[in-house]
């Protein structure tokens, strides 16, 4: 889960809005991370999971690693 900070300004006042952005898949690891990709054979979008935990990134790119080989 990652926090963005949201500004907002009316007429004399800013007001801090925190949002709350959760990924569309709740991954623990990359072992849920690899059951995941094969549920999609046609490809899965990294925008869907980039915020799932906090190395999802590196994983991924290990993965593809591996795929490519």
């Amino acid at each position: 889960m990652s926090v963005e900070l949201v500004l907002t300004s009316e007429i004399s006042c800013v007001d801090l809005v925190f949002v709350f952005v959760q990924s569309k898949h709740d991954l623990k690891g990359k072992d849920q991370l690899l059951v995941l990709i094969r549920k999609f054979p046609e490809g899965l979008a990294v925008v869907e999971v980039k915020d799932a935990y906090p190395n999802v990134l590196e994983d991924l790119q290990v993965t593809l690693t591996l795929l490519i080989r």
